[in-house]
């Protein structure tokens, strides 16, 4: 689940490297290493550098591949803006709230007019077969519990997928996510 959901920053780092999958839930076998990534998640933006730092094992991946404390000249970025996860009107994906939305076009607006870095719109329609991809390969996976199951072991009475399902439909509060009930 992007941290983002949970109100926290986190940092979603390469799969396999610098920090190992050992460990995450849910769990990672040799297949599932490819595509599954293990990162920091901090309250405070400020700490996710800190944390990285933390993950990593080998302080000479910090030092010489990363070369995290090196100032970053921003003007050779490039700067890419998503909305609504880069697809438009996808049925299984719940709207971003109105206050993400400000957000957005508030960094969009500080990128562009303060910094004069160029941002450009990105509307990805493969993402249209992100989750299905996702979702197949870790059902793939006899070793591994399904999200709903892993929520199920979380909770006390377990979650019943029909019921957030029927309270979504009605507009009514549900503590997950439409692709999370159906999964």
């Amino acid at each position: 689940m992007p941290a983002f959901f949970c109100g926290i920053f986190g940092h979603k780092c390469s799969t396999g490297e610098p920090v190992s999958n050992s460990g995450q839930l849910p769990p990672c076998n040799e297949s599932t290493n490819s595509f599954l990534s293990t990162g920091p998640m901090t309250r405070h933006s400020k700490d996710l550098l800190p944390a990285f730092k933390a993950l990593i094992a080998n302080e000479e991946i910090i030092q010489t591949r990363l070369r995290l404390s090196e100032p970053v000249d921003l003007s050779s970025l490039k700067i890419y803006c998503l909305k609504d996860y880069g697809i438009s009107g996808f049925p299984l994906m719940s709207k971003l709230s109105e206050e993400l939305y400000e957000a957005q076009s508030g960094v969009v607006r500080d990128l562009e007019c303060e910094l004069g870095l160029p941002v450009e719109n990105l509307e990805l329609e493969e993402f249209y077969w992100s989750f299905n991809i996702w979702n197949q390969k870790m059902n793939a996976e006899p070793d591994i519990p399904s999200f709903t199951q892993l929520l199920n072991d979380a909770q006390q009475p377990p979650i019943s997928p029909w019921m957030e399902l029927l309270k979504w439909m009605c507009f009514k509060s549900t503590n997950y996510t439409l692709i999370s009930i159906g999964e």
